[in-house]
C-alpha cells in the first residue's frame, strides 16, 4: 500500500487548523534520520489504507 504525503511547517497547536481541513499531521521519526520529519496526510486515504492493512504492516510513502 502507498501513501501520499507532503512536508509541513506548521507545528504546534497550530494543526488543529489542519485537522478542521481533513489533513492529519504526523512525524517520522528514526535511528536511520539526522532529523524528525514533519509530514502531513490526508485523512480519507490514511483511513482506507489502516482499514486495508491494520496496524503492522508496513506502508511506502510518497512525496515531497
Amino acid at each position: 500500500m502507498k501513501l501520499m504525503v507532503t512536508s509541513r511547517d506548521v507545528i504546534g497547536k497550530k494543526v488543529k487548523n489542519l485537522r478542521k481541513q481533513g489533513i492529519i499531521p504526523a512525524v517520522i521519526y528514526g535511528k536511520h534520520l539526522d532529523t524528525s520529519l514533519h509530514i502531513s496526510i490526508e485523512k480519507l486515504p490514511l483511513l482506507r489504507t489502516y482499514e486495508a492493512t491494520g496496524m503492522s504492516t508496513a506502508v511506502e510513502i510518497h512525496g515531497e
